[in-house]
């Protein structure tokens, strides 16, 4: 089977938040006082290898009460920009094979 790779960058909204990233129920990512950076427009990232082509996680924020699910088609490389706006979280995936650019 094909190993996927997908990036995750936490992007624009970001104010001293805690985010808990989960893959079948696991945390593989969890960090706390996540800010974004005015200038790049990004406040963290996380790479994740997949053993297959599709990524089903959830991302949530404790402390705004609220949490989104992830269900992307990876294929070869992904990445994917999450963003919150007050409670709500949204997410872009980039074309296979493109890279979105901060700064």
């Amino acid at each position: 089977m094909q190993m996927a790779s997908v990036r995750i960058d936490f992007t624009e909204g970001f104010d001293d938040d805690e985010i808990i990233l989960r893959v079948a129920d696991e945390v593989v990512f969890h960090k706390r006082d996540v800010t974004t950076m005015p200038l790049i427009g990004l406040a963290d990232s996380v790479e994740l290898a997949l053993p297959g082509e599709r990524l089903e996680a959830e991302v949530e924020l404790p402390g705004r009460g609220t949490r989104t699910r992830l269900d992307v088609h990876v294929g070869g490389r992904r990445q994917i920009a999450v963003s919150v706006d007050g409670s709500a979280l949204s997410h872009v995936v980039s074309a296979e094979g493109t890279e979105f650019g901060y700064g």
